[in-house]
């Protein structure tokens, strides 16, 4: 019932409704406008760095050393016979970013698509 009574204040809001609405709606959409274009730009992709397939496999000991390869994103999972025939700097060197060592298996962890790196490895 405040709403009847009659003031500066309700006046105001009675002549100016649609203006005060309209405002708010433009602010809305700016805002949904900026976090819109915001979010484009985390989206520029970055140019990959090449990882040379058979200086990775030269570095894991020879293509005789490498019993199993799983690949998914951008971790390359690989079974070794030997572990001390891995070289870990030349993994580095050949473009890896990462090696996890685990009891029974190598994860690396390389810039650009396994999957693809996988499939040129198993071609050498």
């Amino acid at each position: 019932m405040i709403f009847l009574i009659e003031n500066a204040f309700n006046e105001f809001l009675k002549d100016n409704a649609i203006w005060i609405a309209l405002f708010f709606f433009f602010v809305i959409v700016l805002a949904l406008l900026l976090i819109f274009l915001s979010n484009k730009k985390k989206s520029v992709k970055t140019d990959t760095i090449s990882v040379d397939a058979y200086a990775i496999v030269t570095a894991l000991g020879g293509k005789g050393n490498i019993v199993q390869v799983n690949a998914k994103g951008s971790r390359l999972s690989l079974t070794l016979k030997e572990k001390s025939l891995l070289n870990k700097e030349g993994l580095k060197q050949s473009g890896v970013t990462t090696i996890i060592e685990m009891s029974d298996k190598f994860v690396l962890v390389v810039p650009s698509s396994a999957e693809e790196l996988a499939a040129k490895i198993s071609l050498i």
